[in-house]
């Protein structure tokens, strides 16, 4: 628990710099999209807000908690503000976002598998929400510095 600790705060911490390294290059390109388009990607973006948010006031207890949910709802809301941004900062600041979404997620889950396991219950179910959202933060991880290196 110690050593995940770790690599979270200092994952965590580097990525807070992310989107203040990427507004330092010369070459942010913006994206010119018609007015048009650009409202309907802000439409996606509320939608997705929207859905994330519901997903995430219905899952305060156990018996609706459900990792998978809160995943794709951060994807969609990811994907959206990608295809909204108008420049590298705005995409580097919406990686930054879903990795701290999928970094809360995999602590929250943790907390709530170990707490299922201590009373002995749904044991298999809860290694494989476990293994979901640790893949669901590495994967965000892993878009952050993908974006990072295209330059």
């Amino acid at each position: 628990m110690r050593a995940f600790s770790l690599i979270a705060f200092t994952a965590i911490s580097w990525f807070h710099a992310v989107p203040t390294a990427c507004a330092q290059t010369s070459s942010t390109p913006t994206r010119e999209i018609s007015p048009q388009l650009a409202k309907l990607a802000e439409a996606r973006v509320k939608a997705a807000q929207d859905g994330l948010a519901r997903v995430l006031k219905v899952q305060v207890d156990d018996s609706h908690f459900d990792p998978e949910k809160e995943y794709v709802w951060s994807k969609r809301l990811l994907e959206a503000e990608r295809e909204a941004a108008p420049d590298n900062v705005a995409v580097a600041t919406a990686l930054k976002s879903h990795v701290d979404r999928m970094v809360e997620l995999e602590t929250k889950t943790k907390k709530r598998e170990k707490d299922r396991a201590l009373r002995d219950v749904y044991q298999n179910d809860a290694l494989i929400r476990l293994a979901a959202v640790t893949f669901y933060r590495a994967e965000a991880e892993f878009w952050l510095e993908e974006a990072k290196t295209k330059k």
